[in-house]
């Protein structure tokens, strides 16, 4: 995640924008929310709040992320590149930077603008800023 993107991830803008918006937004997973999507499922510990990473393992969790401030943002990084297996016309499945369902999507960069393995390909970010400039 970019440094000036970090509040899209908060629980502050993810109750004004996502969880607590309309009918839906109830069902909206975030952290914290006390749900869990199958039972027992050992890689879904985001429901819980207020446990450390080592008392998730303790409890059987395989954490692979640190747990996250009650009520933000749970990252869907699969969601986009699944999303483009559905054929809207605009070919995403044959290259994530045509965009798709899921949005368009580019290469990792960091902040300064370097391939990393560390940075996900698409981010929620404001209106109008992409990526990577498209032709």
């Amino acid at each position: 995640m970019l440094p000036q993107d970090a509040r899209y991830l908060s629980a502050e803008w993810t109750k004004a924008n996502v969880s607590g918006v309309g009918l839906f937004g109830e069902f909206y997973r975030v952290w914290g929310d006390g749900k869990q999507m199958v039972p027992h499922d050992i890689f879904d510990y985001f429901g819980f709040s207020g446990l450390t990473t080592e008392q998730l393992k303790g409890m059987g969790y395989v954490v692979w992320t640190a747990p996250q401030e009650k009520g933000s943002w749970i990252s869907e990084g699969d969601t986009s590149i699944f999303m483009n297996l559905l054929d809207n016309g605009l070919r995403g499945y044959l290259d994530p930077s045509y965009g798709g369902w899921g949005g368009r999507n580019g290469p990792d960069t960091n902040p300064s603008g370097q391939s990393s393995a560390t940075y996900a390909a698409s981010r929620p970010r404001p209106a109008g800023r992409s990526p990577r400039p498209h032709p």
